[in-house]
């Protein structure tokens, strides 16, 4: 049996400041290794995602009988623990090749590795590493086209890259062109569809 709505709002406005504190304390701990900037950011995403759960959103529910600073506690602490896994996960893939980029973006030429033969005596991993820093250093000063590359590199869906980062769609498809013109620029060996 899990905890309503209603129950869960009422919980989070029971929080004393003191529930407040500890919580944010226990966010501070559970947050390094994640995308969150700051304790609080942790603890009021999952604040809301416990809100969001019991309105029969995902995420995970409160179950009866758990104190409520507890399981918000437990939440965080996965929470967490999720999102370090899914970032190892990504640091694997993007070290298997700089390809996943632009197979993402449904490249049609060979791979990369094809059209830098004449490199062939460096390993391939730091030619991935170098051509990542290029592309990251070439959008420094493009903020919405970095959200298009988390969205990417990340595997978030694009929904969630709009909410996340305020985008509207138009401009959402805009960066996706510069990122797509970028690419092509960097690497004209690569035709891009």
């Amino acid at each position: 049996m899990y905890a309503s709505a209603d129950e869960v709002r009422q919980a989070i406005d029971r929080l004393t400041p003191v529930d407040f504190h500890r919580l944010l304390k226990a966010a501070q701990i559970y947050m390094g290794g994640t995308p969150y900037a700051t304790a609080k950011d942790l603890l009021v995403d999952v604040l809301a995602t416990a809100f969001d759960a019991a309105s029969g959103g995902k995420g995970r529910r409160w179950p009866a009988g758990v104190a409520f600073t507890a399981y918000i506690s437990m939440t965080m602490r996965g929470v967490a623990s999720d999102l370090r896994r899914e970032a190892s996960r990504r640091r694997a893939t993007v070290a298997r090749g700089f390809n996943a980029l632009f197979d993402s973006l449904h490249s049609s030429t060979p791979p990369i590795e094809e059209a830098l033969a004449t490199e062939e005596d460096r390993p391939q991993e730091d030619k991935d590493s170098e051509h990542l820093e290029m592309v990251r250093d070439h959008f420094r000063d493009d903020e919405e086209v970095r959200w298009v590359m988390k969205g990417i590199m990340e595997g978030v869906p694009a929904r969630e890259i709009l909410k996340q980062s305020g985008m509207t769609n138009t401009q959402y498809e805009t960066a996706r062109r510069r990122w797509r013109r970028g690419l092509a620029h960097l690497f004209p060996e690569r035709r891009m569809t």
